[in-house]
């Protein structure tokens, strides 16, 4: 009786033992982490984006006030906080972002943290020395140091003592917390109005028209070349094996910047003779859902005009 199965032998240079000291390599995730984090501050920022837009879109309070007027009127309230000298007015204007964020569906908790969590703490941090006495005297809270003898400075006498005044604690105050209400007001109308919307409302401010295209297309395409970015560091990261030395990461950033480069030259050029051949003039028309005010013969003027240059 004849035995089927197959006998695998292996190779004699498999068999031999190996007697030199394996030397160990580093792990992939130690010699690729540089392309995680990439790839993980790119997810970041376009997750912040697809949020912000759907913070835009929801069925809040102020996203269903035209944007022209939450423009003005943000502006309006970045000039009282920029002039307003007195705490309980800056207190006042605190509460009502918070209550506006409250009616519009928004997380005014992270929100809160972000906006004063950053600048209006290294403001602070800045005007430090402007709280003392030498630049703003008055009267003291917290005496820093005094000095046995009147010091003398290229002919400027120098205080007895160096203190953190009362008029200068105040001013600091007022700035950092009119810096952070500015951006407060600011994250608001973003977090509320889609930037397509946003972007056109700054006509009433009388910007140009030329303007306002190339302020839409560039958020657009940061967008996309972040898609693109993310794209580029995931296939690098999926074809990295082993360890990589400095000079080979660097050249990966290099050749990886001048990819997007190229890319983003073929998009915009592909994109503009895309627009060209649909009739582009120089002025972008938006499509609108159709509504009680819309005319169906505009709908259908469209339909007919797009179907016209599909058949060219």
């Amino acid at each position: 009786m004849t035995d089927n199965k197959s006998i695998v032998v292996l190779p004699d240079w498999i068999q031999q033992p190996v007697d030199q000291e394996v030397i160990p390599v580093k792990s992939r995730s130690q010699s690729t982490r540089y392309l995680v984090k990439t790839i993980k501050d790119l997810t970041r920022v376009m997750a912040d984006s697809l949020r912000s837009e759907v913070y835009a879109r929801s069925n809040g309070l102020l996203q269903k006030v035209d944007p022209r007027i939450k423009l003005g009127a943000v502006i309006l309230c970045v000039i009282a906080v920029s002039t307003s000298r007195s705490l309980m007015c800056l207190a006042i204007l605190w509460f009502l972002s918070l209550f506006l964020m409250g009616l519009s569906h928004l997380p005014f908790g992270k929100i809160q943290l972000r906006v004063w969590g950053f600048v209006p703490l290294i403001t602070f941090i800045a005007g430090i020395p402007a709280m003392l006495n030498i630049i703003n005297d008055g009267q003291p809270l917290v005496v820093l140091y005094t000095f046995t003898s009147t010091p003398q400075l290229a002919g400027w006498y120098w205080p007895e003592s160096i203190y953190i005044s009362k008029p200068g604690l105040i001013a600091v105050l007022l700035l950092s917390i009119r810096v952070g209400l500015c951006l407060t007001f600011g994250v608001l109308l973003a977090l509320t109005t889609p930037l397509a919307d946003l972007v056109r409302a700054l006509r009433i401010l009388r910007v140009p028209g030329v303007m306002v295209v190339i302020m839409e297309m560039t958020y657009r395409y940061i967008i996309l070349l972040l898609v693109i970015a993310l794209e580029i560091f995931q296939a690098r990261k999926m074809r990295t094996v082993g360890n990589l030395s400095l000079k080979d990461r660097q050249g990966q950033v290099f050749s990886g910047a001048g990819t997007l480069f190229a890319k983003s030259m073929f998009l915009a050029e592909e994109v503009f003779q895309a627009m060209t051949a649909r009739g582009y003039t120089g002025k972008l028309v938006r499509m609108e859902v159709v509504g009680e005010g819309c005319s169906w013969q505009n709908v259908k003027s469209v339909l007919i005009r797009s179907a016209g240059s599909d058949c060219l």
